[in-house]
């Protein structure tokens, strides 16, 4: 083979080394990305957790309520219908 010929195979080698490092570099780049926003990622889920939690338990606080009032008011109903219906009995 011609020198010219080894000199352009021996820059095309140089070249595809540095490529290669080049492409490690970047992978590891990516890694470290990756890892960061997967972090990020799970402090956001964390915190929307939370946040449902939170307002799950306000929702059942509510709910609770209305059904307790739901329970005054048809014991408020149900009580004089049943004083009355015993004493027309008796």
């Amino acid at each position: 083979m011609p020198q010219s010929q080894v000199n352009e195979v021996d820059v095309v080698k140089e070249s595809v080394r540095h490529n290669e490092k080049s492409i490690d570099a970047l992978r590891d780049d990516f890694k470290e990305f990756r890892k960061e926003v997967n972090s990020k990622f799970e402090r956001v889920d964390s915190k929307l957790e939370t946040i449902n939690t939170t307002i799950n338990t306000k929702f059942e606080a509510v709910n609770n309520r209305f059904i307790a009032l739901y329970a005054l008011i048809a014991f408020s109903i149900l009580v004089p219908i049943a004083i009355a219906f015993y004493q027309d009995m008796h």
